[in-house]
């Protein structure tokens, strides 16, 4: 993660360098290679991927604190292969974005592996699915350990509270794959259902 941070951070400083030149970096001309476009895209994408890192680290290592254990197989065959499917979209939505904005992919294949073009959504919709699917297995790995606390009925407000607001994020994330190649507006119901709510209201 440390490593995504400070490509965020050296991506930041070349974006905001292109405001002063906007040919190139100190005299060296690499808009060829990575224009204004592809750096503002990789800078406010690479920070959303290391928060969401840091904040799916911190649910894994939450979840198990409060039930004083890991459930059996958690890490060999959950954890594992979420961080590998992280790394897979993290990648492949990167690569993807160059290629679409470079146009070395037609309309129809930009938007699902390169660059949609929606502001903090990026990434192609293929790529999103994929991280939405990740954040359903990270779902999964949050409640596996909480399920013995609701079940002994000890923690009651934060072994509920834990899902409710996870399945809340998945809502907000689901809406954003609702967004069709030419509509723009998203799914107005299900934000406010989510946004009503005593919790969902902190969250919107």
């Amino acid at each position: 993660m440390n490593l995504i941070i400070l490509t965020q951070v050296l991506l930041g400083v070349l974006t905001a360098h292109y405001g002063v030149e906007g040919g190139g970096f100190y005299g060296i001309n690499i808009t060829g290679i990575l224009p204004y476009s592809i750096t503002r895209t990789w800078h406010i994408q690479l920070a959303i991927f290391w928060i969401a890192t840091a904040w799916l680290a911190t649910g894994l290592y939450i979840a198990p604190s409060l039930s004083g254990k890991d459930p059996k197989f958690q890490k060999t065959g959950g954890v594992n292969i979420l961080f590998g499917a992280l790394l897979i979209v993290v990648a492949g939505s990167l690569i993807g974005q160059w290629f679409g904005v470079m146009q070395r992919l037609d309309l129809v294949n930009n938007f699902w592996f390169g660059h949609q073009g929606y502001e903090y959504v990026d990434l192609g919709r293929f790529w999103q699915a994929l991280l939405f699917v990740g954040l359903l297995l990270w779902l999964a790995l949050m409640i596996r350990p909480i399920l013995p606390i609701i079940k002994k009925n000890i923690r009651k407000r934060i072994a509920y509270s834990l899902p409710y607001f996870m399945c809340c994020h998945r809502t907000v994330i689901w809406c954003g794959i609702n967004v069709g190649t030419y509509n723009q507006s998203c799914n107005s119901r299900i934000l406010a259902l989510v946004g009503g709510t005593p919790l969902g209201g902190r969250i919107l």
